[in-house]
């Protein structure tokens, strides 16, 4: 008896049955308005990946409390990421602090891309409306070395997040973000 070369149903769609099998493709249709990419390089069944990686939310923005009295900033709690304005000295990319506050008292710390890590002590004190994060002394780093920590200053404009600055022992100041990464 000849073999069914009529269409199949499955759940009501028509597939037609493959052609031969050893014509039936292992790779699944590129979506639309994706072009196909093989090349003699590539190996069969390899989709080089062409889209940009997906970025997931850093945190939430530092947002300031409406009044601020002069003082320890004792609304200053839990984990802080901050972006912006300093660089590895040897790679020329941009660093990210971690600072870890209880009511304003906290550490600071860095890892280098050399894998050398720095810590050092942190305080953030309310002055005239603005948060002040300071270092009393320079971080102590893993290979014996020393880093200055940016001193960051902190406004926060009628409603929103508050805007900050970094400087280095008041020289050229530079943007700064502080973000309270998701739990």
């Amino acid at each position: 008896m000849p073999a069914d070369t009529s269409d199949r149903a499955v759940d009501g769609d028509a597939t037609p049955p493959p052609a031969n099998a050893n014509e039936a493709s292992v790779e699944p249709p590129l979506p639309p308005g994706v072009q196909d990419t093989h090349d003699e390089q590539t190996p069969p069944g390899v989709t080089p990946v062409t889209a940009p990686p997906l970025v997931a939310p850093q945190g939430e923005p530092l947002t300031l409390p409406a009044t601020l009295p002069d003082g320890p900033a004792k609304f200053l709690n839990g984990e802080w990421r901050v972006n912006g304005g300093i660089q590895d000295k040897h790679t020329g990319r941009p660093l990210q602090l971690q600072y870890n506050f209880d009511q304003g008292n906290g550490t600071v710390s860095i890892r280098q891309s050399s894998g050398v890590t720095c810590r050092g002590p942190a305080n953030g004190n309310v002055q005239q409306g603005a948060l002040n994060i300071t270092n009393p002394e320079q971080m102590t780093c893993s290979d014996g070395s020393n880093f200055i920590v940016p001193t960051i200053e902190c406004k926060s404009p009628s409603a929103g997040h508050a805007d900050c600055i970094g400087s280095n022992d008041g020289e050229k100041t530079f943007p700064i973000r502080m973000l309270q990464p998701n739990s």
